[in-house]
């Protein structure tokens, strides 16, 4: 993490394995600009509380990865996706907004790598629920993409898949847009 931080002239956000104010100090100490917590956040909401007010809450994010079940209700996941939590996603958000979170990273599991466009119902109805900016993730193919999420109620994109795969057969192309094809989709609609 410090290597890439010393690296990189971008405000960098890290999260994965984090259950310890220790750790988000460090990674603070570290130049990380935003930490995400994920499972940590959804097992004990007193870690989302106590760092938000040592932090900042503009510093903690905190992910939440949904999938939908078979009959279509939404679920959410922790431990990487691995393992189905039995709170429904508006108390979620209801908890981790309270507990003082600045920002909710949504992913959809389903459409996460597929190319295939954001869940738009899922980033819409989450922005109506919550009054902290909403990240959307999961799903983006193209440009177009990240506008409907916004359109959606987003207030900001994730993407990765559409930046390295590329062509017919996927091809692995690391690529970005310009500024000015981003300026034009986001604000130019």
């Amino acid at each position: 993490i410090e290597d890439i931080v010393s690296e990189a002239f971008m405000p960098i956000g890290y999260g994965g394995g984090i259950n310890r104010l220790e750790q988000i100090d460090r990674l603070f100490k570290t130049g990380v600009e935003k930490v995400i917590l994920n499972t940590a956040a959804h097992l004990n909401p007193g870690l989302i509380k106590e760092a938000s007010r040592n932090f900042g809450n503009q510093s903690i994010v905190v992910s939440i990865d949904i999938r939908k079940d078979l009959f279509g209700k939404q679920r959410i996941y922790t431990h990487a996706g691995t393992r189905k939590h039995d709170t429904d996603l508006l108390t979620t958000l209801k908890m981790i907004e309270d507990a003082g979170v600045g920002e909710i990273f949504v992913n959809s599991i389903d459409r996460d790598g597929t190319m295939s466009g954001y869940d738009l119902n899922l980033i819409q109805q989450v922005c109506e629920k919550v009054s902290v900016p909403v990240i959307a993730s999961g799903g983006a193919g193209k440009m177009e993409d990240f506008q409907l999420a916004i359109k959606a109620g987003a207030s900001a994109v994730a993407a990765g898949s559409m930046f390295v795969f590329q062509g017919i057969h996927r091809a692995v192309l690391i690529s970005y847009p310009r500024y000015e094809e981003l300026e034009a989709i986001l604000y130019n609609q």
